[in-house]
């Protein structure tokens, strides 16, 4: 079982840091983290991710109007890098699963996305989905025990032995990320601003002041 961090952001400064850090394992993008970046090219940036992580890097669809439209889009976002991954929205109308399937019989690696419950993810895993991604918050919006879901999602992979992977996203604060992983999550995908907050404990801090302090009296002796 996997238990990786995927930072969910489209600035490369972002990554670069969390890189360095030894804790960008992947990247995940989509619309809205795309818009917070000004003036890029969505082909160079996502390219510009993918030489910098050489990890993962997961890539949504923009257009949902037909599955030969969704399909032809993937495709086209495979060709870029290797190292590319689909995503792929679960839809009411079953369209995301016939795309997810088809994908899985060209061997595009997908990521299935915007899943709130239990029994979407066990449609995304059974149609051959390489990550299926439980959005943890919008889940518990939606009145669901994301954990539950997390717990219930590993039984059903390791027993059906599924190759689909477990992504955590829609994390809003740190305990989400330690409840993700103890529940049985491959994956958390964490923005940078929740990852910079996962370093910040007071009692830490005014543990270091104290033994700063204690060293400098030391040496004063």
């Amino acid at each position: 079982m996997s238990r990786l961090i995927f930072v969910d952001s489209a600035n490369v400064e972002d990554i670069q840091k969390w890189k360095t850090r030894g804790l960008c394992d992947g990247v995940t993008t989509n619309q809205k983290i795309l818009l917070q970046e000004k003036n890029i090219s969505f082909k160079k940036r996502v390219l510009e991710i993918c030489h910098l992580v050489k990890t993962p890097v997961s890539v949504e669809l923009t257009g949902h109007e037909s599955e030969k439209k969704m399909v032809a889009e993937a495709k086209l976002y495979a060709k870029w890098n290797k190292n590319i991954v689909v995503k792929v929205p679960m839809t009411s109308d079953g369209m995301g699963l016939n795309v997810l399937y088809s994908l899985h019989k060209l061997h595009i690696k997908t990521n299935a996305t915007l899943m709130v419950s239990f029994e979407q993810m066990l449609l995304a895993i059974k149609s051959g989905a390489t990550y299926a991604s439980i959005f943890y918050n919008r889940a518990k919006d939606a009145g669901y025990d994301p954990r539950e879901i997390i717990v219930r999602t590993r039984n059903y992979i390791d027993e059906g032995q599924f190759k689909s992977q477990i992504i955590t996203g829609s994390i809003r604060s740190i305990r989400d990320v330690g409840d993700a992983f103890s529940c049985g999550s491959d994956i958390v995908t964490i923005p940078p601003k929740i990852l910079d907050l996962m370093l910040k404990e007071e009692m830490t801090q005014k543990t270091l002041e104290e033994f700063d302090a204690a060293w400098k009296e030391f040496q004063g002796k």
